[in-house]
């Protein structure tokens, strides 16, 4: 499982990646588990052998002691100490040999035990209350008095090592070797397993993004099947896509501004060279074509600055409590001064008061949006329609024109920065295309405002604001 560096494609002049972390962690989770199997091993083989000895004497003596009054019993203790791999014996009250299984076993500490040796443990068994035991560094023996049917007592004893022989020991140590590579093959296929549900998408997703870095953005790779992968597809995606719109938007941006600047110039430098090359045949008329453009370029200026500024402050913003309908009376009497001469019909509807909780200049910038937009955008009855009104808790604001509407593409897209609908217009009348995204920046940074817009082709169009009365 210590694969090459080669392998994992790690770069040591770098971080390393998350696959040859997950090679390291699961190495090391299996040295650990291996490393604590063996020091298991260490540590409590042996106590567990002899437990396991012990366990085995008492079942011997307990089998030998149910045949006790067979006809076969010498037979039977044979059985059960080969059974078992200890040493039996039975003997009478004096230490005479009743019934011998002593060699069975192997090399058995009983074969050493005289008669007056085995008298002797007999004799300590009565005083146990019928049961003897005695363990030193090589061997353990349990020893247990039983009646016969004919009243005789026969003392059964079980001898068994208290260590396990060399074969037993190099068998379980082949044992701890082949669970290990177990555990270590296990642990291999699992990393391999992981490499390719889990990193291979990850890997993807990381290619995607640094290719995507370097302006070579292709199709976004299969997530697979984790959510947290699942998620960064779709995290990555997004930022495509909007990086996608941000390069649209640069590009509309250098046309636009481009040509907000370049017809306005063209004009007033025209007209500048007739009034130096004929100033006798100059009129008011040219003049104020110059000082028209003149307004257009600074009101562009002006516009820019003004989404900046807007979006650079949108914590700074100076709320107070004041009066829309006030507002919305004086925005509308300036517009029917400034546009009545020119044919524009403007009604207005409105409650008694609507006090609301906001920045009173930064809303009123937004309504002067709003009407503009309508102006340039009315229709041949040149009707704006200003409805104010109460929506549950908030003030709405609608202003309306009878012009030739949009669809639902121009509607996505209307509030975004330089953008502009494709219909034409008189040039007396063609905004900036940022009045709207200003609207959107004063409004967002309102707590509790709300904006929109309703329109259809040839139906007009409804834009509107809202905002929390107080």
């Amino acid at each position: 499982m210590w694969l090459p560096c080669a392998v994992w494609g790690i770069d040591l002049k770098h971080k390393l990646p998350i696959k040859a972390w997950i090679t390291i962690g699961f190495s090391a989770f299996t040295i650990i588990v291996i490393g604590g199997i063996w020091l298991l091993n260490y540590l409590l083989f042996n106590g567990l052998y002899l437990t396991s000895r012990k366990q085995e004497l008492s079942n011997g003596i307990a089998e030998a002691k149910s045949a006790i009054n067979s006809e076969v019993f010498s037979e039977e203790l044979l059985k059960v100490s080969v059974k078992y791999g200890i040493s039996m014996v039975a003997i009478t009250e004096n230490g005479l040999v009743y019934e011998d299984a002593r060699a069975s076993a192997g090399h058995s500490a009983l074969l050493n035990f005289g008669q007056g040796v085995l008298a002797e443990v007999f004799v300590s068994a009565q005083r146990g209350g019928g049961k003897h035991s005695q363990t030193d560094n090589q061997f353990i023996i349990f020893a247990e008095i039983v009646q016969t049917q004919y009243g005789a007592q026969v003392l059964i004893i079980a001898e068994a090592r208290t260590k396990p022989e060399g074969a037993v020991y190099e068998g379980a140590i082949k044992m701890l070797g082949i669970i290990s590579a177990i555990i270590f093959g296990v642990a291999t296929i699992v990393v391999l397993a992981v490499a390719k549900w889990i990193i291979k998408p990850a890997e993807k997703l990381s290619e995607s993004a640094e290719e995507f870095t370097k302006g070579r953005a292709g199709e976004i790779p299969s997530a697979g099947a984790f959510k947290e992968t699942h998620a960064l597809s779709q995290a990555l995606k997004y930022a495509v896509d909007e990086i996608a719109s941000l390069d649209k938007l640069k590009k509309d941006l250098i046309a636009n501004i481009s040509h907000d600047l370049k017809t306005p110039l063209a004009l007033i430098k025209g007209y500048a060279e007739v009034l130096r090359d004929f100033p006798s045949k100059a009129g008011a008329s040219e003049i104020q074509i110059i000082i028209d453009e003149t307004d257009r370029l600074t009101g562009l200026v002006n516009s820019i600055l003004d989404l900046s500024k807007i979006q650079e402050s949108k914590g700074e913003m100076n709320f107070s409590e004041f009066d829309l309908v006030l507002v919305l009376e004086d925005i509308v009497n300036r517009h029917k001064a400034f546009l009545g001469h020119k044919g524009y019909k403007i009604e207005f509807n409105h409650t008694k008061t609507a006090r609301v909780f906001a920045d009173e200049v930064k809303i009123t910038q937004a309504v002067y949006n709003l009407f503009s937009n309508a102006v340039t955008y009315a229709g041949e009855d040149k009707t704006i329609i200003v409805n104010q009104l109460i929506k549950g808790k908030n003030v709405r604001v609608e202003i309306i024109d009878h012009g030739d509407g949009m669809d639902v593409k121009t509607i996505e897209r209307i509030w975004d920065r330089y953008y502009k609908s494709e219909k034409n217009h008189n040039r007396p009348s063609v905004g900036t295309g940022l009045g709207l995204s200003i609207v959107k920046e004063i409004i967002t940074a309102t707590p509790g405002g709300v904006y929109g817009v309703e329109s259809s082709i040839g139906g007009g169009s409804k834009f509107y604001i809202e905002i929390p009365c107080c």
